[in-house]
């Protein structure tokens, strides 16, 4: 995968904020990662029967991680994603990746 730093958020939609308008608008703020140097892979997943969501986005180096985080809530593209989360909820955590496995194959940094 060629990630050295996972970035995961957790956070809750605003309570009037319907699920397909969500993934919509996460779909629109893509746009914005795809032009971050370093960025590798994103997923958003919800937690089963809990209103908790979760994205992980997989990065080159923990300073372009942080670099498009700074950039994140003020871009044009990401502003239907900001304003359908409650911000209040939100937790931002990075970690150095130490290992993988993948496709049966064990990768260790």
């Amino acid at each position: 995968m060629n990630a050295g730093v996972v970035e995961l958020v957790t956070y809750q939609l605003k309570p009037e904020t319907q699920e397909a308008a969500f993934l919509a608008a996460v779909e629109q703020s893509n746009q914005f990662l795809r032009t971050c140097a370093g960025f590798v892979e994103r997923r958003v997943a919800r937690e089963t029967g809990l209103p908790i969501w979760l994205d992980m986005l997989f990065w080159q180096t923990m300073e372009q991680a942080l670099s498009a985080a700074a950039q994140f809530n003020h871009q044009p593209e990401t502003e239907a994603f900001n304003n359908l989360i409650d911000r209040s909820s939100a937790m931002m955590t990075h970690f150095d990746v130490r290992a993988e496995f993948t496709n049966g194959a064990a990768l260790t940094k």
